[in-house]
């Protein structure tokens, strides 16, 4: 975030960040997810060392896609890294998907079953 964001709107970067999370949540709730959808995951990139992944999410409504990669980000808090436009996540021995698809049906539902998860 700039710096003149935070100037211009009197908030703080913790402020902002809480901001973005609600909006974020909100929007994914109204516009894209219910509970019991299946979110799809697309590994963009691995690292040469194999401990950073990084994933973009799709839904799909009427048949077509919708890339709810950096809502998602912002709803659970995640990094998103701007360069590669996915979100990052660092773990080894893990499903990067599955974590981070269940985060976010713990941050929207509660419940960190209430979405599906498959890989594309």
């Amino acid at each position: 975030m700039s710096t003149s964001i935070v100037q211009d709107t009197g908030l703080t970067r913790v402020q902002l960040a809480r901001l973005a999370r609600t909006q974020a949540i909100k929007s994914l709730r109204a516009e894209y997810l219910k509970c019991g959808d299946t979110v799809y995951a697309i590994l963009r990139h691995i690292s040469k060392s194999g401990t950073t992944r990084h994933i973009d999410l799709y839904v799909i409504d009427g048949g077509l896609p919708y890339r709810i990669t950096k809502l998602a980000a912002d709803a659970i808090g995640i990094r998103y890294d701007r360069k590669r436009a996915t979100i990052r996540v660092v773990a080894v021995g893990l499903d990067a998907a599955e974590h981070v698809v269940s985060d976010l049906a713990w941050h929207l539902f509660g419940n960190c079953d209430a979405l599906k998860r498959r890989w594309l």
